[in-house]
């Protein structure tokens, strides 16, 4: 149809009222790969697990993505001291 748009990728993101310099936000991104971690205006840490789906997904896929997503979280409330 006209005017339809095809997402090939989702994002999952997460703020935290945890302060961190830039230069933490650095090292976490230079250790991960597909996980990455910034300082928002006001100096919180944010982090985003993009994940492709072009080409279709499957139950099993989503599943895998929202546990990695979580493992993700633990080890980023880990890295801030959160």
């Amino acid at each position: 149809p006209k005017g339809k748009k095809e997402c090939n990728t989702f994002q999952f993101f997460a703020g935290f009222g945890q302060q961190i310099t830039a230069e933490k936000a650095v090292e976490w991104n230079a250790k991960k790969r597909f996980a990455r971690c910034y300082t928002a205006n006001d100096g919180n840490a944010r982090v985003e697990y993009d994940v492709s789906v072009a080409g279709g997904v499957n139950k099993e896929f989503v599943t895998r993505s929202f546990d990695r997503w979580e493992t993700i979280l633990g080890e980023f409330t880990k890295f801030i001291g959160w």
